[in-house]
């Protein structure tokens, strides 16, 4: 049974609750393994001592997190020298990571000198994906980390994928660039087909091929991908859900990021609204003949209505010469969704177009560079929106547990359904849950702490908890909120706390949950 007292009508509430198992949300601690590949490039001396010169290099590895903050961490670095040379770097080691609450996990990857060694990542609401946005180091650079799955096979890789990448080939002593587009179908059993074009820019020229492609593929339990074709082949991850994958090149003297989004279908234009994170790499021949001039971007995208989008960031630069910079970067244009996912890009500072696709979730997106000029680049999207935060602690009851309160549906959007999950509270207990515009910072009451402004509560909801009735910690349930389409909600925050009728909580009364701070996003 659920019922629920209605405030301003901020909020639309719906009658449905069930018993359900703890369920994660957006915050850390993290408990999980990713599998991560990354594109990079750098103007330095790593090929030969006192030598500056252009090198191109991928990374592929693994992260594993604990609750406690601390990571384990694997990477093979396969770099390429201008001249051909080829150096392979297999590092491993213990690290420590906080993710916030919008979103930013930053890694310290040497402990003995902490704030040393940080690499930024930009994580989606689900925690299923990450992608690069490190403005700590100044050598170009993006890449992609995916969720390991425990029970991948062939069939979870199956469908049709649109796919961007790019990839950069050592020759005669420097290098050439490859932006790739396409459609592959895989079968969910180890073959795939599909039709591929490439946009190659020599020191001088540029040019256009495409063809079709065939090959194999296998997918471990652990979603790790084997892909071959032509004899060649690459290595890379697929989400659990198959809706992603990246695949990361490093044959003889090149090396390549290609990233892969499954195609749906009915999407509107009003769901990329919004705000969103983005992170490129990109190549140009430069200024010194055919050694190329690296860069990458880590932006700030709002994208409007009508087809509107202006960014802001930082611009990295690897440059012959001039070597490493940085600099502020901005741009702004037209952003137009087709309902096939079908993303079409221009900028009205550079005059560059750029294709690309939108996921399935509708919360990453992938663009890469389609026009004639001299000019490629990979760009990935996540959409920006502040995950889940508990704040306070809670107050036990029966058995001294103490009751949970988190948010198991993302991101909180506007016409959207928000769904927040009470758990370890008394089975078949009543609960109700508050939500507030305000916090407050620990108010004493029943022998508890609210930690929700009840002077400026916009919902109240009551629902019965699920689970053996009596028994301490086994009662669950999930209450779902569905939020005004108003769009004047946008960037709200919100307060809210559960309680629990509950004889065994230190006030004889009621448990209580701690606080879980939310925003509301477009």
């Amino acid at each position: 049974m659920q019922y629920f007292i209605q405030l301003p009508a901020l909020f639309v509430l719906s009658a449905s609750a069930t018993a359900l198992a703890a369920s994660a949300q957006g915050i850390i601690p993290l408990d999980d393994e990713y599998a991560f590949g990354v594109l990079e490039g750098e103007w330095d001396d790593e090929c030969a001592a006192g030598v500056d010169t252009t090198t191109a290099g991928s990374a592929t590895g693994s992260v594993q997190f604990q609750p406690d903050g601390t990571l384990a961490f694997t990477s093979d670095a396969y770099v390429v020298c201008a001249g051909g040379t080829v150096l392979t770097t297999n590092e491993s080691g213990p690290g420590t990571y906080v993710l916030d609450g919008d979103g930013k996990l930053t890694l310290d990857l040497d402990p003995t000198m902490p704030g040393t060694d940080l690499t930024e990542l930009r994580v989606r609401f689900d925690q299923d994906l990450a992608i690069w946005g490190d403005n700590t180091i100044a050598a170009p650079q993006t890449g992609i980390a995916l969720r390991k799955p425990t029970d991948a096979t062939d069939a979870t890789l199956s469908g049709q994928y649109a796919i961007a990448g790019l990839r950069m080939e050592e020759v005669a002593g420097g290098f050439r660039g490859f932006g790739t587009g396409g459609s592959i179908d895989f079968d969910g059993a180890g073959g795939f087909s599909g039709s591929v074009s490439e946009h190659v820019v020599d020191p001088f020229s540029s040019s256009d091929v495409s063809g079709p492609v065939a090959g194999t593929y296998s997918v471990a339990a652990d979603g790790t991908v084997l892909l071959t074709e032509s004899g060649d082949t690459v290595t890379g991850a697929v989400l659990g859900s198959g809706e992603i994958f990246f695949l990361v090149d490093r044959t003889a003297t090149e090396v390549g990021l290609t990233i892969g989004v499954r195609k749906g279908g009915g999407h509107s234009p009003s769901v990329v609204l919004g705000d969103w994170r983005s992170s490129s790499f990109g190549i140009t021949p430069g200024f010194s003949g055919i050694l190329p001039e690296l860069f990458s971007t880590h932006l700030d995208v709002a994208i409007g209505a009508p087809d509107t989008f202006a960014s802001s960031g930082v611009i990295v630069f690897s440059q012959p010469v001039v070597g490493q910079s940085s600099a502020p970067f901005a741009d702004s244009g037209t952003f137009t969704l087709q309902p096939n996912g079908r993303i079409d890009a221009v900028s009205t500072v550079t005059g560059e177009s750029e294709l690309g696709w939108l996921s399935e979730t509708e919360t990453f997106a992938m663009l890469a560079n389609v026009t004639s000029s001299q000019f490629i680049e990979l760009e990935l999207l996540l959409s920006r929106c502040s995950l889940a935060v508990p704040y306070g602690s809670g107050t036990p009851g029966s058995g001294d547990v103490v009751p949970v309160l988190s948010s198991s549906s993302g991101f909180p959007r506007i016409g959207s359904t928000a769904v927040l999950d009470v758990d370890s509270g008394l089975g078949g207990a009543p609960a109700l849950l508050a939500l507030s515009t305000m916090p407050v910072a620990g108010l004493p009451l029943l022998g508890g702490t609210i930690w929700a402004d009840p002077l400026s509560a916009i919902t109240t909801a009551g629902t019965t908890l699920g689970g053996t009735p009596g028994a301490p910690g086994a009662g669950s349930a999930s209450i779902a909120i569905p939020i005004s389409p108003d769009p004047g909600l946008k960037g709200l925050d919100v307060y809210s706390q559960a309680f629990v009728i509950d004889a065994g909580s230190p006030g004889g009364l009621v448990s209580m949950t701690q606080g879980l701070a939310l925003e509301i996003c477009e």
